[in-house]
């Protein structure tokens, strides 16, 4: 760094704004890879639709099997165990529920996927908040809904949510008469 430019004093004014422009170029090259290791193109075209692909199915999978239990259940509820062919529909629809429950395994396999994808998100985001320091977490801060947007999160994971005794409460004017 000394050399940096020959001839021209440290506590120059021009060695300062030399070492500075320095210091500001090689951020810009470990921005590039850690930009570069992100592979953003592949993020948008491939690995994020990908994962969104599978959670759609999920939903869809996990939809079809409740409703193939529930079916199967009423058809159990409802057969008459006076009725001669009562152990084959019970047996029928057990095996339906049985069969049906077989989609958590298929569901676990694509979770996992996106799951990956997620981590690599995660593990590369890390990176550049590595590299920027807060400048990256404030200006992602400046992008967060605020009033209504901001309290619309739909469901959430357990522990995180609203207790419903909670919500029940901002609503109780006092003893409930339905329950007296």
């Amino acid at each position: 760094m000394a050399d940096l430019i020959p001839g021209v004093e440290k506590d120059t004014l021009i060695f300062k704004l030399a070492r500075e422009c320095v210091g500001l170029s090689r951020a810009i090259e470990r921005t590039r890879h850690e930009v570069a290791a992100m592979r953003p193109t592949d993020l948008h075209t491939r690995q994020l639709p990908q994962a969104g692909q599978e959670l759609t199915a999920v939903v869809q999978e996990t939809e079809e099997a409740a409703n193939t239990i529930m079916t199967a259940a009423e058809e159990i509820m409802s057969a008459d165990p006076k009725a001669g062919d009562y152990p084959e529909k019970v047996q029928t629809a057990a095996i339906q529920i049985i069969e049906a429950c077989a989609f958590q395994d298929i569901t676990g396999q694509r979770l996992r996927k996106v799951v990956q994808t997620l981590v690599h998100v995660e593990d590369r985001l890390a990176q550049l908040r590595s590299t920027f320091g807060n400048d990256l977490e404030d200006a992602a801060a400046a992008d967060l809904p605020e009033g209504d947007a901001a309290l619309l999160n739909g469901p959430q994971l357990s522990g995180k949510a609203i207790d419903q005794n909670d919500v029940d409460a901002l609503f109780d004017d006092g003893p409930d008469p339905a329950k007296s």
